[in-house]
């Protein structure tokens, strides 16, 4: 089931593309038809919005334009899109035409970093076309990662959604990054703090999270939720370690996620599934990231 989709969805006062950008609009600025005045008075030059809908061939990104990074990517993963011969190495990482450059990350944020470029929606999940894949790679997929975290948990986790995706209808999970408080010891106040890089100040994240939902035949079964921080993590480490709530992401980023969702009647995912990242099928390299 690869979702066809290649465009920008407008929000606030502009021209919706899909039940997606209609829903935002009503959302955020009511029924046109309830506050015709309102609605003519405020739309008139166009109404803020920060974040933007992109649609892409197998993904949809909720992004930030200014944090210069996804706040969610929202993929959909079975049998289908990791079958194909669709190769990384003729890939490579652009900017987003459909974003203006004022709003968007390049090569040169990440040059001399110490970050890797992180996908949100991987390249290996996305192998039926070459064009598919290609797409995971526009910088609005990318955020700022630590290198070790890049290619070892989160890979591994990749990789185990990847495995769930042969024994599932359909996987659906949605990543994105977190910018979590902490405690200042001295004044027990607490705060977000977090670095920017590069020329564009692009905003790294101190953590990430990736929800999974998993469908046998066709019917939601389990959901989980990962937090992970952006930071190099120990190879033993184990995915139930960073097992939340989903409460716990939809309180930080503000929405709330899979909201036509009867969620009190889903299994717990870990115990549907075996969730140890260093099992022989999950570690073996069968997929790129």
């Amino acid at each position: 089931m690869a979702l066809k989709f290649g465009s920008v969805v407008q929000v606030g006062c502009g021209i919706f593309i899909g039940a997606v950008g209609k829903a935002i609009y009503d959302r955020f600025y009511g029924d046109d038809t309830t506050h015709p005045e309102l609605s003519r008075i405020y739309c008139k030059y166009g109404a803020p919005m920060r974040t933007t809908l992109l649609k892409n061939h197998n993904y949809i990104v909720g992004y930030n334009t200014s944090r210069k990074i996804p706040d969610w990517v929202f993929q959909c993963i079975n049998k289908e899109c990791l079958g194909g011969k669709a190769k990384r190495e003729k890939c490579s990482f652009k900017e987003d035409p459909r974003i203006a450059k004022a709003f968007s990350s390049s090569s040169h944020d990440y040059q001399k970093s110490g970050f890797s470029r992180g996908h949100m929606a991987s390249a290996g999940d996305n192998r039926t076309s070459q064009e598919m894949m290609d797409d995971t790679f526009y910088y609005t997929n990318i955020v700022p990662q630590n290198a070790q975290n890049n290619k070892g948990i989160w890979y591994k986790i990749e990789c185990f959604c990847r495995k769930l995706a042969e024994k599932y209808s359909n996987v659906f999970v949605v990543s994105g990054p977190l910018f979590l408080a902490e405690r200042d010891l001295s004044s027990g106040k607490k705060f977000i703090k977090y670095q920017v890089i590069g020329p564009n100040e692009v905003a790294v994240p101190t953590h990430f999270y990736k929800i999974i939902l998993v469908e046998k035949e066709n019917e939601p079964l389990a959901l989980g939720t990962f937090v992970v921080p952006n930071k190099q993590l120990s190879p033993e480490t184990q995915l139930t370690e960073f097992s939340y709530p989903l409460s716990f992401v939809e309180k930080r980023i503000g929405y709330e996620l899979f909201v036509k969702l009867d969620k009190e009647n889903l299994e717990s995912f870990c115990v549907v599934e075996n969730c140890d990242l260093n099992s022989d099928s999950i570690t073996k390299k069968t997929h790129p990231s």
